[in-house]
């Protein structure tokens, strides 16, 4: 629908794969949004996330650039963790980085905690 393209590589059974997606480039600059007025409702609560991945950098860095926007944040470090932190810190949506996790795979995660919380999960694999 805008234009662009899939591939998928894998050398292999066990080789990992490789996934990208090329979009076009945006040539025309978007008009700026005008500034809020001091009419217009501000947002009196941040949106609770919880980031999950094994590779701890990786899941701190994440939290932290989404503090720096005004998110609140918390990290889990494992599927299992993951669950047991999304019934704990009630996130509004809990991102699952990695679907390798120790203990609950990110899906097995992402189900648990869907089906107990009905809070938003997802897999995301760079």
């Amino acid at each position: 629908m805008h234009g662009g393209t899939v591939e998928v590589h894998s050398a292999g059974l066990g080789q990992g794969s490789e996934f990208m997606v090329r979009l076009p480039y945006l040539v025309e600059t978007p008009k700026p949004l005008p500034e809020p007025t001091a009419s217009e409702p501000k947002p009196t609560t941040a949106r609770r996330i919880l980031v999950v991945d094994d590779n701890r950098d990786a899941a701190e860095s994440l939290t932290m650039l989404l503090k720096l926007t005004g998110y609140e944040t918390q990290a889990a470090y494992d599927g299992l963790e993951a669950a047991e932190a999304a019934t704990r810190y009630r996130p509004d949506v809990v991102v699952l980085l990695d679907i390798g996790l120790p203990h609950l795979n990110g899906y097995e995660a992402a189900r648990k905690i869907r089906d107990s919380r009905g809070v938003r999960a997802w897999c995301w694999w760079p």
